[in-house]
């Protein structure tokens, strides 16, 4: 069995915290970029990836800065989550978004990667 480390991405991006947390936090804004589709009942956030269901439960968000996931599906003695965070940067007044998430080392930059390629996505929705 393979050991899971967190590891945190930054991507700066021209665009405002409010027109880009709705993209972070709601099932129509991660539909597309992030997930093939997004549904939630609540706190209990479904994400679709090629037909396959990940369920994860919403532990955080603060509006307009962050929004926190905890994956359900993982072994119960470890805790998994993914993490959008939001900063305007004081010097360029650029906004920066922050992807907390995990993986196994030897697939670090595989999923970095993918990360870089979601976000082109989310680039292209935002319309930068």
């Amino acid at each position: 069995m393979s050991i899971k480390k967190q590891y945190e991405l930054e991507y700066n991006l021209n665009v405002s915290p409010r027109h880009l947390f709705p993209r972070l936090s709601t099932p129509e804004g991660l539909t597309g970029w992030f997930a093939d589709k997004v549904t939630t009942d609540g706190k209990i956030y479904n994400f679709i990836w090629d037909n396959v269901d990940h369920i994860a439960k919403l532990i955080h968000v603060k509006e307009l800065k962050n929004i926190k996931w905890k994956w359900l599906e993982n072994n119960q003695d470890t805790i998994f989550f993914i993490e959008f965070r939001i900063d305007t940067l004081d010097l360029t007044n650029s906004t920066a978004l922050y992807i907390s998430d995990y993986c196994d080392e030897d697939e670090l930059q595989e999923n970095i990667d993918v990360w870089d390629s979601l976000v082109t996505k989310l680039k292209r929705q935002i319309g930068i």
